[in-house]
């Protein structure tokens, strides 16, 4: 918008009408002025000594260029031109109408331009050749020095043409700074761009922000839900900064540079390798004797019995439907613990498969196929999901407890109990809500440390629940819980204590948890994977096509991670390693 601005202040000193050009004199030094007390009061310490003081625009400077004849139509697309671009008259609200506005305006200015460029071109040509005297120069009262005519080399029209060419871009961008200074652009102070840039020039699919771009020139915008979609951060509008485009195409955004080479190792890659229903799909559990990916399908549509396989002996891996004995309905969280696959089962129904099955946990042994039920109850009353678990190496399972079953159709039967996270001890069967402030308990898992629990609250995913009424489903706030906290575990990890907040998701609700082997926290986030530091900062992103709802680290070495959710199955390979579960 700049260029466009400046560009349209030299093309009316152009003008062989006096009031025109006098009145692009004026505009341009106020610029000027306005842009020498912006910047110098930005940095008087600039390591490019950039002295703007002194320095000034007049009509002479553009004296020798050729002078377009009177003519009220181009005369008139140029002072649309200016309006159209005039920093003074850009709002600065931070809101949807303005954003729309600027658009607006930047498309129509553009088409403005490309108009008075025929115009111009047209009006050129019928001047004939320039005069042998005719000279190039831009009159700076500060140390700039002005060229001799023999130094110009310029012989003939097309060398002119040029060289106006030059000149008008280099005068359109030294204004098109200013105007920026002016209305909050690329010279606002603490800005430093640009924002993003590829990561390396070998690793093109991996874009680096610059210190987390946490000063964006204005006028930048991001939408908020409405409920059914989900603005990303790379879809934040940010017009005066053209590098931020980068971000929504990357497959990889890397935040902190210095940690960012030991996540992603020497050559990480993203692959989406299976396209599947718009289900959640969910649970992943890898077994490594057999080198094969468990995972879940949910609803919609609910009812669905049989679960997914990945066979990753094979290449290309392949996809199946399996079905334990008996059938497990809907598990919505999975790990692999001393031989067994552990599943939290979400589905509740009278007569699924031919026999009735509610909400607990079971086990599957994979050599066998044969799944056991070891906890269905709190005390006559139903779980409502049982979302998410994580087994500690004492045997006790940490199991997390939501409403999401009720708002998906999942279950027949409303919540009967506050939604919260339980400990579970196999060995004697005994149950202890371990946390019940947290509105939508979801993701849960251990530091391999084993001190610290992290569990994740998605209650900006909500919906109303009445006895009376049917399920209404849910929807997305952003302005409600979407924050994972963390927990120190006491000594015989029995309870938790110290709960704080640790990261909030910059996209969507955190939904699958998991803790690397070196202690990074990586979390599913709506339409990718963030990897957090122990402290919650954001160090880097995995970016997919499709809402994550969980994942899994596969391979011999752990280094392979696997994710799924609606719509896709996909894999990144870096150098994040997983938890070895025994």
């Amino acid at each position: 918008m700049g260029n466009l601005h400046g560009r349209s202040i030299i093309w009316s000193a152009r003008f062989s009408t006096p009031q025109l050009a006098s009145k692009s004199e004026d505009l341009a030094n106020d610029h000027v002025a306005l842009a020498t007390t912006a910047i110098s009061t930005k940095s008087s310490k600039s390591s490019r000594d950039f002295k703007p003081a002194g320095t000034s625009f007049s009509s002479s400077s553009c004296s020798s260029l050729p002078q377009v004849p009177h003519n009220s139509r181009l005369e008139k697309h140029i002072r649309t031109l200016y309006a159209l671009t005039e920093p003074a008259s850009l709002s600065t609200d931070n809101s949807e109408d303005a954003v729309s506005d600027f658009n607006d305006r930047l498309k129509r200015a553009e088409g403005k331009a490309k108009i008075v460029e025929k115009l111009l071109d047209q009006d050129l040509s019928n001047q004939g050749p320039p005069q042998a005297d005719e000279s190039l120069e831009m009159d700076f009262t500060s140390s700039h020095s002005k060229p001799s005519k023999g130094d110009r080399g310029i012989e003939d029209e097309a060398g002119l043409l040029h060289s106006l060419s030059t000149l008008i871009t280099m005068l359109a961008s030294i204004i098109a700074s200013i105007v920026l200074s002016i209305s909050g652009g690329y010279a606002q102070a603490g800005f430093v761009g640009p924002l993003a840039q590829t990561y390396s020039p070998s690793l093109p699919n991996i874009v680096s922000l610059n210190k987390y771009a946490s000063v964006m020139p204005y006028h930048f915008f991001r939408n908020i839900s409405n409920g059914t979609t989900t603005p990303t951060f790379g879809s934040t509008s940010v017009p005066n900064d053209n590098s931020f485009a980068l971000v929504d195409k990357a497959d990889f955004l890397v935040f902190d540079h210095e940690r960012a080479s030991e996540i992603l190792g020497p050559n990480p890659s993203y692959e989406f390798v299976f396209e599947v229903s718009e289900a959640v799909h969910e649970a992943p559990v890898y077994v490594a004797s057999q080198n094969k990916l468990y995972l879940s399908q949910l609803a919609p549509p609910p009812g669905y019995l049989p679960q997914l396989v990945v066979d990753l002996n094979l290449d290309p891996p392949t996809l199946s439907e399996y079905l334990s004995d008996p059938p497990v309905y809907a598990p919505n969280g999975g790990t692999f613990h001393n031989g067994l696959i552990y599943w939290g089962a979400s589905g509740g129904n009278n007569s699924i498969g031919g026999m009735e099955q509610r909400v607990g946990l079971r086990t599957l042994d994979p050599s066998t196929n044969k799944s056991t039920t070891i906890l269905n109850n709190y005390f006559g009353y139903y779980f409502n999901t049982v979302d998410d678990l994580v087994v500690h190496p004492n045997g006790d399972i940490w199991f997390t407890d939501p409403y999401y079953s009720w708002f998906n159709k999942l279950t027949d039967t409303p919540p009967q109990l506050k939604a919260a996270t339980y400990r579970f001890r196999p060995s004697t069967g005994a149950v202890n809500v371990v946390e019940d402030s947290i509105v939508q308990p979801n993701g849960i898992a251990l530091a391999p440390n084993h001190r610290t629990v992290y569990i994740s609250d998605t209650g900006a995913v909500s919906g109303p629940i009445s006895p009376f009424l049917p399920p209404q489903g849910s929807t997305f706030n952003a302005t409600n819980k979407r924050t994972i906290y963390a927990f120190n575990l006491s000594d015989d990890a029995t309870y938790l204590t110290n709960k704080r907040a640790f990261y909030l998701s910059p996209d969507w609700a955190p939904d699958g948890l998991k803790v690397a082997r070196n202690g990074y926290v990586v979390a599913g986030t709506g339409k990718g994977v963030d990897v957090i530091s122990e402290t919650g900062e954001l160090l880097v992103r995995v970016q997919t096509n499709y809402t994550v709802q969980n994942f899994a680290w596969v391979g011999q070495d752990l280094r392979e991670l696997w994710l799924m959710g609606e719509g896709g199955i996909s894999r990144v390979q870096w150098g994040l390693q997983g938890q070895v579960l025994v």
